[in-house]
């Protein structure tokens, strides 16, 4: 675990996409916080408990010394009920389509730089393996290295996608979304903290345990394609000795059936097992000869 942040420490070298990552996660993290302190306004409208948006106002300034609205921007709140749900309505529906469009904006870019930072470590890996000492290859096999400079930094793009995307979305999403509940009551939220030990150790275990299958199956992959690579090249000398064992038995049984018999043996034209013991005795010792050893 520690090889991969050292490897990760390198998504920080791009700092323009490290700035716009961090923009837009935090943008769309700031539109659902602000959809979930809307609701408490918007359910009051709706049960006309409030009775207009100026009237929220002016209570919310009456129970807050910090926070206040401004006169000028409570002037500009509708006064009836309708008209601010349809406001609040309207500024959700823009706060949505800005917190989907800042979502895009984060998965393309913390994507492309998942894969850029990937790509330039795939080719570190690879110049630093044919500069290896040829020893060292032959001891290894070829296999390995393959599979390091494939595989290894396939899952490792894996973990830098999740890293960058899914891990600071959710982050920065149960931030705004606690900021939220701290806003609503904080004491429901120091009950809810209770639970936060408990998930966090079912957490580590699971993590523990998709650490270690990750690893398991990369040394499975990288025995796997070592077999692969042996089969396959043991297929080739076989291949080539197929035809050309053929074509040594056909040239033979054409002179041997063209040729006279030794004195005291059957003639090769009989049929029998005469003819096939004969056959066998002349090309059994050219099975041996030098021309199928050496395609072997």
């Amino acid at each position: 675990m520690l090889d991969f942040w050292w490897f990760a420490r390198r998504l920080l070298r791009r700092r323009s996409e490290v700035l716009l990552v961090l923009l837009g996660a935090a943008i769309s993290a700031g539109g659902i916080g602000a959809g979930l302190l809307s609701l408490g306004p918007v359910l009051r409208l709706i049960l006309k408990e409030g009775g207009s948006l100026q009237t929220l106002a002016l209570q919310w300034n009456e129970k807050h010394d910090a926070l206040r609205f401004p006169t000028w921007m409570i002037d500009l709140l509708p006064s009836t009920a309708y008209a601010g749900v349809v406001l609040l309505m309207v500024a959700l529906a823009l706060m949505t389509i800005v917190g989907a469009a800042a979502n895009f904006m984060h998965q393309m870019v913390s994507m492309g730089m998942a894969a850029r930072t990937a790509a330039l470590i795939r080719l570190e890996v690879f110049q630093h393996a044919i500069h290896l000492p040829l020893a060292t290859v032959n001891r290894q096999g070829p296999t390995d290295f393959t599979s390091r400079v494939l595989r290894d930094t396939g899952e490792m793009k894996s973990g830098f996608e999740a890293l960058t995307s899914k891990t600071l979305a959710q982050v920065t999403k149960g931030i705004a979304a606690f900021i939220a509940a701290v806003v609503f009551d904080w004491r429901l939220v120091i009950v809810a903290l209770t639970a936060g030990p408990i998930l966090g150790v079912v957490l580590r275990k699971t993590g523990k345990s998709i650490r270690r299958g990750s690893k398991g199956a990369l040394e499975a992959s990288e025995v796997l394609l070592r077999n692969t690579n042996e089969a396959l090249q043991g297929l080739r000398p076989r291949q080539d000795l197929v035809p050309r064992v053929g074509d040594l038995l056909h040239r033979e049984v054409r002179l041997l059936v063209h040729l006279p018999p030794p004195r005291g043996q059957l003639p090769l034209r009989q049929p029998g097992l005469g003819r096939s013991l004969q056959l066998l005795q002349h090309l059994l010792p050219r099975l041996d000869g030098p021309q199928v050893g050496r395609s072997g």
